[in-house]
């Protein structure tokens, strides 16, 4: 595509036409996500609520109006290596005195 602009000449318009490219996919420009917020927030309703897992930690980032996709938020909670003793139970890498 910028073979086609810079050294062909064309313009971005005509270029997208050859290519068979839309102009909206060629102009995107991806904007970083930031999920510090979310999952500073998350680590400490989970120290208050040791047993809740992050369906329902969702439930309540979204009351208070940090309104984020589940599965981000799982994936956040993931490379944050947050992970809450009740999943550490059911894999058996927990035991309960």
């Amino acid at each position: 595509m910028g073979f086609l602009i810079t050294e062909m000449g064309l313009s971005e318009r005509r270029a997208c036409r050859i290519v068979g490219l839309a102009r909206s996919v060629q102009q995107y420009r991806p904007v970083p996500k930031d999920d510090t917020a979310v999952v500073k927030r998350m680590k400490a309703l989970a120290s208050e609520n040791r047993r809740y897992g992050y369906l329902r930690l969702h439930a309540m980032l979204r009351r208070e109006g940090l309104v984020v996709n589940h599965t981000r938020k799982a994936l956040a909670s993931r490379n944050a290596r947050f992970v809450c003793r009740m999943t550490l139970f059911l894999e058996g890498r927990l035991k309960l005195a």
